[in-house]
């Protein structure tokens, strides 16, 4: 038996929506978007502060040495990123499970929330909003609201419903 089902449920739910989210950005975000993205990115830092023109210029060559490794980042981390928010938001959705005593879907619905609003926050406000208008223009805001979305949907579906993955947390070990 797992000691704390939504812990394990949010868990489960971070990495389901990370590999949704990731094909689903293979299938639909083509690599060009993405080094641009980048290169945007990097232009903009390169601008707002005080450098040289030599040390603006190894700066982009070096950027344009590691865009392959960073575009597929880019694939991979909302797998890795979403299983660590999961564990973290677990945490706190056991709490609010056992000491506040919310039934566990108020709950998820509260944790999902949390993470929306926070990451809009994060993209909003982030070079002043100027984050949100790049991805809008290569990616989306909603695509890259994908995994929050994805996580607090399928979080409410495992502590809502009954399912298959209710005899996973009630299993009990073979051996003590």
């Amino acid at each position: 038996m797992v000691e704390s089902r939504p812990l394990l449920y949010s868990v489960l739910a971070g990495l389901i929506a990370g590999i949704i989210s990731s094909a689903t950005y293979i299938a639909l975000v083509p690599v060009d978007s993405i080094e641009r993205l980048i290169e945007e990115m990097v232009n903009y830092q390169v601008e707002s502060r005080s450098i040289t023109e030599e040390e603006a210029r190894s700066v982009l060559s070096l950027v344009s040495f590691i865009r392959g490794p960073l575009t597929w980042l880019f694939y991979v981390s909302p797998v890795m990123n979403m299983v660590l928010l999961g564990a973290i938001l677990g945490v706190l959705l056991d709490a609010l499970t056992r000491k506040l005593t919310i039934k566990a879907g108020t709950a998820s619905l509260i944790v999902g929330a949390l993470l929306v609003s926070l990451q809009l926050v994060f993209l909003y406000s982030m070079y002043d909003g100027l984050l949100a208008l790049i991805l809008a223009r290569h990616i989306g805001v909603p695509l890259a609201l994908l995994p929050s979305l994805l996580y607090t949907a399928l979080l409410v579906v495992f502590n809502s419903v009954e399912g298959p993955w209710s005899t996973i947390a009630s299993s009990k070990p073979e051996k003590y």
